[in-house]
């Protein structure tokens, strides 16, 4: 919708003119399970493999950038270099939306035999904006001893194309995944799917829970298909799952629309990577022409609200041209604070 446009930024990592973030995302968790010490769901078997996608943004907006400008790029396990004769891995690239980006696919047990937290590593020169950056990012991958009791959930791209609407793919299918012990559980489950909303009236409209989440009315099986006209350029989407009637797991995934006409870049007043103590950070967004860093014209609202990793809402909602975070805030969340920010134009 041409009047709404929706963004969000993780606050541990800042970006200010045309300066870069660079993450590694997985669709599944990077967690090995173990029994006894003896693999469980091997990484070896084609449909346990584990992917990793490198995502790097420009403050300019809001598409990551394809893999066709880095170079020098390189992966790394553990500190140690991927090579190519490296059987456990093999490197590709991934599509989302509608950009190739650098991936990592990972086809074996690498957490036999180490028993701490490890990392997948990449680092690559990246050209954007007529300058030239040294970018690197990890991800953890875990070792977990699985009890019976231990539940795990996430959300996948049925299509695998990284929750993104573009001209040729108008829908998203989300897929809700419950573990429990390290076993997909597939029966005595129900289901409840809900949008992250910052309009109070959308909010309470199916519910009596003031909790900025709009409880979408039918959305009750393990997959949820998303429609163009739900996403006002990215959308954040909840599911609750219930085991025997008892909410067991709760998890979200972000959808963008990268059709939308809109997008909302943000400058902010620290130039470097995170909030030292006793700083304040001023974010300052703007709408823009989707792709461009061309200001949308007409006159725009922002609100503000401070969300948790797992998607828990911090606080009240705000307003206003800006919006000031505190290192206490992140501090007090662990590092970590996620920004969901909101433009509105009548």
């Amino acid at each position: 919708m041409a009047n709404l446009v929706r963004g969000s930024i993780t606050l541990s990592v800042v970006k200010k003119a045309d300066s870069m973030t660079m993450r590694l995302i997985a669709p599944k968790p990077l967690v090995a399970k173990f029994q006894n010490d003896n693999i469980f769901d091997s990484w070896k078997e084609a449909d346990n493999n584990r992917e990793v996608y490198v995502q790097c943004l420009s403050a300019q907006s809001s598409f990551p950038l394809s893999g066709g400008v880095m170079s020098n790029k390189v992966w790394k396990w553990n500190g140690q270099e991927i090579t190519s004769e490296d059987t456990r891995f093999e490197v590709f690239e991934h599509t989302i939306g509608s950009v190739k980006v650098p991936a990592l696919r990972i086809k074996d047990d690498i957490m036999v035999g180490v028993n701490t937290t490890a990392f997948i590593e990449f680092s690559a020169k990246v050209s954007s904006g007529g300058f030239t950056y040294d970018m690197h990012a990890n991800i953890e991958v875990n070792r977990e001893n699985v009890s019976p009791n231990t539940y795990r959930a996430y959300i996948l791209d049925q299509a695998n194309r990284g929750a993104v609407i573009t001209q040729d793919h108008q829908e998203v299918t989300l897929v809700a995944v419950l573990e429990k012990g390290g076993v997909e559980v597939t029966s005595g489950l129900s289901y409840q799917w809900s949008k992250v909303t910052l309009d109070e009236t959308l909010d309470l409209k199916n519910d009596t829970i003031a909790d900025f989440r709009y409880t979408i009315p039918g959305a009750t099986q393990k997959t949820y298909k998303v429609t163009k006209d739900q996403v006002d350029t990215t959308a954040t989407f909840v599911c609750t799952i219930k085991e025997n009637n008892v909410v067991v797991a709760q998890t979200l995934m972000e959808v963008r629309d990268e059709t939308d006409p809109y997008d909302i870049v943000y400058e902010t007043n620290i130039p470097y990577d995170s909030i030292d103590e006793g700083q304040t950070l001023i974010v300052t967004p703007r709408v823009v022409i989707m792709g461009t860093n061309t200001s949308a014209g007409g006159s725009w609202t922002f609100k503000y609200q401070k969300a948790r990793q797992n998607g828990e809402l911090i606080g009240n909602s705000a307003t206003g041209a800006k919006y000031n975070i505190s290192y206490a805030d992140v501090f007090a969340e662990g590092g970590n604070i996620k920004l969901h920010m909101e433009a509105n134009t009548q």
